[in-house]
């Protein structure tokens, strides 16, 4: 049933001094000089400003959170960066340590090289390295690592040079066996192994003989580790065995060089030594 004009008018009233008396309860900071016909009020206000501080604490609190996981997830990025870089410099400086214990071994110290490029032409298998004709790199130069051979100089230029690599099919190597002392020609093969060729079939070969250079090819010094012989056949075939070598040092993973001449000799390495040199740490 609807209010008389005048119930109405007088609900209107009593409402305004209600909120009238509500908003007076900020002012009185002490209770004790707060008139009584407000102190119910003081008690609603109370309630209510609790309330409301509480959910602003509460919104305070989730932004906060929500800003404390963003710098969170930023310093923990910024430490993944960190330690990569780290762990990139410790391999490095690990690599380059390698490079230096092989050049003292060298009589003469060789030239050391890093790889900065592959090689530009398709058909055969390269690396571009950052050193050449004016840091006296000449070609057929053999380049090796702290794990043994990994190729030869192809083509030079004033500040670079074109490393072909042993697994290439256009290159060959004069090799022997290390224990049997049997030799042969190496070959690439275009994959991660090479063929030890012309070992004829009566004779021993089995699967983790060292193969090394013999210095027969006029090229390469004798006694360069190259790789073991990872699959040895000789049935089913005429004259020479059919010998698989998987490289000491895969191809894949070359990133600096020593180069040496043919007359290089290792002060500090036999041919009785397996991979990697002497001096130097393996992976």
């Amino acid at each position: 049933m609807p209010f008389a004009p005048r119930t109405k008018k007088r609900l209107l009233i009593l409402a305004a001094l209600l909120v009238f008396a509500f908003l007076l309860v900020p002012f009185y900071h002490d209770k004790e000089n707060m008139p009584v016909f407000m102190r119910p009020f003081s008690y609603a206000y109370d309630s209510l400003s609790n309330i409301i501080s509480s959910m602003s604490a509460g919104m305070n609190s989730i932004v906060n959170a929500k800003e404390e996981n963003k710098r969170l997830k930023a310093e923990l990025q910024a430490t993944l960066v960190q330690r990569e870089r780290y762990g990139e410099i410790i391999k490095e400086n690990q690599r380059l340590t390698d490079i230096l214990n092989l050049k003292r071994a060298v009589q003469g110290g060789g030239i050391a090289a890093r790889v900065i490029a592959r090689g530009y032409d398709k058909f055969i298998n390269t690396l571009v390295i950052d050193k050449g004709r004016k840091q006296g790199v000449v070609k057929d130069m053999a380049a090796i690592t702290s794990k043994g051979l990994t190729g030869k100089i192809y083509a030079v230029r004033d500040n670079y040079a074109d490393l072909i690599l042993l697994t290439d099919p256009n290159f060959s190597v004069a090799v022997r066996l290390q224990e049997s002392r049997y030799e042969g020609i190496l070959t690439g093969t275009g994959h991660r192994y090479c063929n030890m060729k012309y070992v004829a079939t009566e004779s021993q070969v089995k699967e983790g003989d060292v193969v090394v250079t013999s210095g027969m090819d006029g090229i390469f010094p004798q006694g360069l580790p190259v790789g073991r012989v990872s699959r040895a056949q000789s049935d089913g075939v005429e004259f020479f065995q059919y010998i698989e070598v998987m490289p000491f040092q895969p191809p894949t993973k070359i990133e600096e060089v020593l180069l040496i001449g043919r007359s290089a000799e290792m002060s500090k390495q036999s041919e009785t030594v397996n991979q990697p040199f002497a001096g130097t740490k393996a992976d």
